[in-house]
C-alpha cells in the first residue's frame, strides 16, 4: 500500500484523489504508456514526482490494468526530445505546425438534402498527430467563423501558440492567419517572420497532415454518419422544403454528430502510433502523450458573443427550448445513430401539432 499521506525523509507530497489518479491511469492504459512517461504525465498534470516502485504501488492499490510493454529504444526517445526542443522556438514541445481544413463530405452540396449541412473543420498538430480540434459548423467557408475556431483553441491549450499554422488557400482562413501572427508577433518577438513564418498557405493536396486524416475519417466513421444521415430522405423521413424539418434537423443532428465527432478524437489522440525508427515525427507513443510531454479583445473584433453564436449555432434559442421541452415530454428518447431518424419524426410530429393547435 502506498503512503497516500505522502510524507517521508524527501518531504510532503500531495496526492490526488483516488479517482482522479484512477482516471488518470486509465488514460495511460488506453495509450499504452510505458513507466516512463507515467511519472512525467504525472508531474506535468498534478505536480507529483514519484519514484517508479510507487508509481507501481499507487496502480496496485487503485487496481489498475498495467500496459503492454513499449518497444520505444530509449535512446532513440531521448534523442527525438532533444531535437523537438532545439526546434521548439517557444519551448512549447509538440505544439509546432498546426493543420487545419474543413471537411465538407458532410456539407450540403454532398448530402443533397436541400438547405442543411454538417460540415466539419479540423486541426491536427504535424509533430504528434495530436487532433486539436474537430467540430462541426453551420459554415467551414466564413472567415469569422473560423477566427472563433482559432479562438477557441489558443484557450483549450492553455494559451499556447503553435509556431506556424498551416492552411489552404481558402479566404475563411485570413482571419485565422492574422490572429495567428499576431499573437505569435507576441509571444516571440525576437523570432523574424521571415525565418520562423507564423502561417503557410497550401493547396489542400500539398496539406497532407490533415487531408491525410480526412481519407482515414471518411473511410470509417464520416461514412456510417452519412449512410444513416441518407436514410432520412431515402426513406421519405425528412422533407427539405419544410421548415419545421429543417429546425428540427438542425437541433438534433448537430450535436449528435459533434458527440461521434469528440469520441473519435478522443481515440485517436489514445491511439498508439507504431514506433519507426528515424521517423522525424512521433512515433512509439500516443498523440496524446507526444503533446503533453514536450484573448477576449480579438473576440470582440470578430463580433464578441453574437458572432460566437453565429459561427457555432445551428438553430435559435427559442427553437432549441421548444425542441427540448418536445424531448422531455416524449419522454427523453435516447438519441443514436439507431434511432436519430424516429427521434426526428416524433419531434416533427408534435411540434407540428403544437403549432397547428396555436394557430
Amino acid at each position: 500500500m502506498p503512503n497516500i499521506a505522502g510524507k517521508n525523509q524527501y518531504g510532503d507530497k500531495l496526492y490526488p484523489p483516488d479517482n482522479e489518479l484512477r482516471a488518470e491511469f486509465d488514460q495511460y492504459t488506453r495509450e499504452s504508456l510505458p513507466a516512463p512517461d507515467q511519472l512525467a504525465r504525472l508531474e506535468a498534470k498534478f505536480g507529483l514526482k514519484i519514484k517508479r516502485s510507487v508509481l507501481y504501488q499507487l496502480r496496485k492499490w487503485l487496481s489498475n490494468s498495467t500496459v503492454r510493454k513499449n518497444e520505444l529504444d530509449e535512446l532513440d526517445m531521448s534523442q527525438a526530445v532533444i531535437n523537438v526542443k532545439e526546434n521548439d522556438i517557444m519551448g512549447l514541445w509538440g505544439v509546432g505546425q498546426i493543420h487545419w481544413d474543413g471537411h465538407e463530405k458532410l456539407g450540403g452540396q454532398a448530402l443533397g438534402m436541400g438547405p442543411i449541412g454538417l460540415p466539419i473543420y479540423g486541426g491536427k498538430d504535424e509533430w504528434s498527430s495530436y487532433l486539436i480540434k474537430l467540430v462541426v459548423m453551420p459554415s467551414v467557408r466564413l472567415a469569422c467563423a473560423i477566427a472563433h475556431v482559432k479562438l477557441d483553441v489558443i484557450e483549450e491549450m492553455d494559451y499556447r501558440i503553435a509556431i506556424t499554422d498551416v492552411t489552404d488557400m481558402g479566404t475563411e482562413t485570413g482571419e485565422m492567419l492574422h490572429i495567428q501572427e499576431t499573437l505569435r508577433m507576441d509571444a516571440a518577438p525576437e523570432f523574424s517572420l521571415e525565418k520562423w513564418p507564423s502561417g503557410m498557405r497550401l493547396r489542400s493536396v500539398h496539406n497532407t497532415p490533415i487531408e491525410s486524416f480526412w481519407w482515414w475519417k471518411r473511410n470509417g466513421e464520416g461514412h456510417s454518419i452519412r449512410h444513416v444521415l441518407s436514410l432520412g430522405c431515402d426513406r421519405g423521413i425528412f422533407h427539405p422544403n419544410d421548415g419545421i424539418h429543417i429546425d428540427v434537423f438542425n437541433w438534433l443532428w448537430p450535436p449528435l454528430v459533434q458527440d461521434r465527432l469528440d469520441r473519435f478524437r478522443d481515440y485517436w489522440n489514445s491511439h498508439h502510433i507504431p514506433y519507426q525508427k528515424g521517423k522525424l515525427n512521433a512515433s512509439g507513443t500516443s498523440p496524446r502523450n507526444a503533446l503533453l510531454l514536450p484573448t477576449n479583445h480579438l473576440q470582440e473584433a470578430y463580433g464578441g458573443d453574437e458572432g460566437y453564436e453565429a459561427a457555432f449555432r445551428f438553430v435559435s434559442w427559442e427553437f432549441q427550448a421548444e425542441a427540448d421541452n418536445t424531448w422531455l415530454a416524449l419522454r427523453r428518447p435516447s438519441i443514436i445513430l439507431a434511432t436519430a431518424w424516429d427521434v426526428f419524426t416524433a419531434v416533427v410530429d408534435h411540434i407540428s401539432t403544437e403549432q397547428a393547435t396555436n394557430m
